[in-house]
């Protein structure tokens, strides 16, 4: 069936960890075939699947879910994280169960979401290497606590996916998180007003706006398979591209998409 099922059993206190790999993962990449390696570091999972196919996926996560890990760990790039979160989501919400813990590893071609999570400072190696000593200190009884990220996925009909900015957005989240500590609906309001200000002040003094938040960026915008590209080589405030492909019209991309 293409799943490997590699079931391990522990005892005491520690974790069970689920794991789900994408066999065609990486392709054309040097970290092709990498899951496997990372469910042989992995030494806690008591399930590893290792799928070639949405079906295959479809099976793995099911018994994930029936199975109910402490730890769900997937590996892959950012088709993969749109395809297996969208059906562990669903899963666990049909099932009206509490969502496990997360553990991606960037293991794919593209990996905007990796580096957007700051998971691409170290090898995907060496990352589970770090989790898997973490796991066993903990089991020892030894302080080791997880880096933990909180997000509220991008939900359209029932798929998740991310985003992808450039120009206005992006310039925007740099300005709000340099205020460091002092993050909240304060500081996004002091950064709006800021940018208003700074434009403000250019009308009326003739001098040339800071363009805090518009600076402009220079891109051509395709999609695979259309000809000519949806827009040519050109300017733009502010540019958002979506993995999950219902947005449709009236949707509001980014509510909540991280909080602190």
């Amino acid at each position: 069936m293409g799943i490997n099922l590699r079931p391990r059993r522990w005892f005491g206190d520690k974790k069970k960890v689920a794991l789900i790999s994408n066999k065609n993962s990486g392709r054309g990449t040097p970290r092709a075939g990498l899951g496997k390696v990372i469910g042989s570091i992995l030494t806690t999972p008591y399930w590893h699947y290792d799928t070639a196919t949405l079906a295959e996926l479809d099976v793995a996560v099911a018994r994930i879910a029936m199975e109910r890990p402490d730890v769900f760990a997937f590996t892959g790039g950012d088709g993969s994280v749109h395809q297996i979160l969208s059906r562990v989501v669903r899963e666990y919400l049909d099932r009206g169960i509490a969502f496990p813990k997360f553990l991606y590893i960037g293991t794919g071609t593209m990996m905007i979401i990796a580096r957007s999570l700051g998971l691409d400072k170290m090898s995907a190696v060496d990352f589970t290497k770090k989790i898997t000593a973490k796991m066993e200190a903990q089991q020892k009884g030894q302080p080791a606590p997880f880096d933990t990220v909180h997000a509220n996925p991008l939900m359209i009909n029932g798929e998740s996916g991310f985003l992808y900015g450039a120009g206005l957005p992006v310039n925007l989240l740099r300005e709000y998180y340099k205020g460091k500590d002092r993050l909240g609906p304060r500081r996004a309001m002091r950064v709006g007003l800021m940018a208003f200000w700074d434009e403000l002040k250019a009308l009326l003094t003739f001098r040339k706006s800071k363009k805090i938040l518009t600076k402009p960026v220079y891109a051509k915008v395709s999609l695979p398979g259309f000809d000519p590209p949806v827009a040519p080589f050109m300017t733009h405030t502010a540019l958002l591209v979506s993995s999950v492909d219902q947005l449709g019209m009236g949707c509001r991309g980014m509510p909540l998409a991280m909080s602190k």
